[in-house]
């Protein structure tokens, strides 16, 4: 089946909008009609907090996949995750459930090390 041409740079913006009004987006279309570019930045002041790159490409259809990376504060940080899904949604949301695994690894790593501390006769760590 032939790939059909992408959504249009203002639809894709309004849905951007709706799913991430955080952010102030700026969508390019590089020159191809089956591919979408949008980047997201959240600041404060004049420090940006984080970015959102959402891609979009037309698939065979009325097909779409959806990439989002993020990258945490500074203009030159390092994307630190990434997702592709089918829908804008469901590829923030995996995104941010990766996050969320990850944090919910961590802390269970620091609580175990605290605990141990503790046996020693350390003082003993607010678990946060």
């Amino acid at each position: 089946m032939k790939r059909q041409k992408n959504m249009n740079s203002n639809d894709f913006r309004k849905d951007l909008q709706k799913e991430m009004p955080g952010y102030k987006w700026t969508v390019r279309r590089p020159r191809s009609d089956w591919f979408l570019m949008a980047l997201g930045i959240q600041t404060s002041g004049y420090n940006r907090m984080s970015t959102l790159l959402v891609e979009r490409r037309a698939l065979s259809g009325d097909a779409a996949e959806y990439t989002v990376r993020y990258s945490g504060f500074g203009a030159k940080a390092p994307w630190i995750g990434q997702a592709t899904e089918v829908t804008l949604v469901r590829a923030l949301r995996e995104l941010q459930q990766r996050f969320e695994w990850e944090r919910n690894k961590y802390h269970a790593a620091a609580v175990t090390l605290a605990d141990a501390r503790e046996h020693k006769g350390y003082p003993e760590v607010h678990h946060g």
